[in-house]
């Protein structure tokens, strides 16, 4: 099994079995970093958060990624949404940052 299908097999299982402690261990470094100027937090925050490892959707990492400024996600989730076959609908495009962090 290719290491990118287990770590979607993974996701999609935490998804349903729990929250992303990733997530919620390091966006809020990444928050006050960006919003403080501390870039070299930053940096570390965001290293510490892998697009791989955070289970939420593309639509969702794309709008964490313009709200926090967190550019290595934006282009793979940015393909992934549009490598998607199914289209992107109502839920989907009124994704708020409040609603997916």
């Amino acid at each position: 099994m290719a290491k990118d299908e287990k770590d979607e097999r993974l996701c999609a299982w935490e998804k349903t079995t729990k929250p992303n402690p990733l997530l919620e261990r390091w966006l809020p470094v990444v928050k006050l970093a960006r919003m403080w100027e501390f870039d070299e937090v930053y940096k570390y925050a965001v290293k510490n958060m892998p697009y791989t490892q955070i289970c939420k959707s593309p639509a969702e990492k794309v709008v964490i990624a313009f709200q926090y400024d967190i550019k290595p996600w934006l282009i793979p989730a940015l393909d992934e949404l549009a490598q998607r076959e199914e289209p992107l609908g109502r839920m989907t495009s009124s994704f708020s940052a409040q609603s997916c962090c």
